[in-house]
């Protein structure tokens, strides 16, 4: 696929693209991400293994893109550094308590004030994607590790993230609309929601002069993020044109008519009724009614939480 910007080619191999999860992210934080692939595909790391990643915005949902042959030669890549080399597990662990406890400080900060500056929205920003590229690392050494077998390393990585998932993840797009409310009632902006559709540089941008980007108020009904192999928003048409050829490729490539492959997060056989969620608005809508259910969703979102324990 080759996307066409004020005469500049942006190419983007969808041949093994694949959805991977679906979620209810404003795009501070997608945007945020782009700061986090820098690190990831560092030599040090990842060594730019991750070459495509676009995320669509569309009915209040988003849904992420990504190559699978990037995925799993990832995966295999970091996981065996984080298996075999101890100082860089133990530097990557060191670094994602940092700034997770860093973010934690941050949502303190912002609970107090009323005034929310450029610097803070800055660090917030900062800290977000440094964050988000070790939890990456360590999501990935998860799947790796688990994949091999190795109880001890999984139970520690698994313990840590679980910690941060609840008390930083699971409350992070909490923070993002209170500080989209408290810029909003500052800026006399009446609908404090539509600051979720600015990228983080272009919210420090709007604290520092009011500004809004060309376009904006196309982004709420479809967008397109691409943030690899570089950072490009497309709204209107152009992103309705690619979310049609994506989702053309996807019904092309899967078939959950007669089989369904994921990852149990429980280490025994089950036997029970299979309910199947496809994305989050069927959520609200589900109810369980036995402990021998079992249930079957696109990722494990902390708004899963309560019916994941009840099934």
């Amino acid at each position: 696929m080759i996307i066409k910007i004020n005469n500049e080619k942006l190419e983007i191999d969808i041949k093994n693209i694949t959805k991977f999860w679906e979620r209810e992210y404003s795009f501070f934080i997608l945007s945020s991400w782009k700061l986090s692939f820098n690190i990831i595909n560092k030599r040090e790391y990842g060594n730019g293994a991750i070459k495509t990643f676009l995320c669509v915005y569309k009915n209040g949902v988003v849904t992420n893109y990504r190559n699978s042959d990037e995925e799993k030669y990832f995966e295999k890549y970091i996981g065996e550094k984080i298996v075999n080399n101890i100082s860089l597990r133990n530097k990557i662990v060191k670094l994602y308590i940092l700034h997770a406890e860093h973010l934690l400080k941050l949502f303190k900060i912002i609970d107090k004030t009323n005034e929310i500056s450029y610097r803070l929205i800055k660090n917030f920003y900062l800290t977000t994607g440094d964050f988000f590229a070790y939890n990456f690392f360590i999501q990935r050494g998860i799947d790796y590790i688990g994949s091999i077998e190795n109880v001890k390393n999984i139970k520690t990585l698994i313990k840590l993230r679980t910690k941060y998932a609840k008390i930083v993840i699971g409350q992070y797009e909490d923070y993002i609309e209170k500080i989209c409310k408290k810029v909003a009632n500052k800026k006399n902006i009446l609908n404090f929601s539509l600051l979720k559709f600015l990228t983080g540089e272009e919210l420090i941008e709007f604290i520092k002069t009011k500004k809004l980007p060309n376009n904006f108020d196309k982004r709420k009904q479809i967008t397109v993020i691409i943030l690899l192999p570089r950072l490009l928003l497309l709204s209107g048409k152009k992103a309705y044109n690619i979310v049609k050829l994506l989702e053309k490729r996807i019904e092309k490539k899967e078939n959950y008519k007669d089989i369904l492959k994921g990852i149990s997060v429980f280490n025994k056989g089950v036997k029970g009724k299979v309910k199947v969620i496809k994305n989050i608005r069927e959520l609200n809508k589900l109810k369980i009614d036995s402990d021998l259910e079992i249930l079957v969703v696109p990722s494990t979102l902390p708004k899963y939480d309560n019916i994941l324990i009840k099934a």
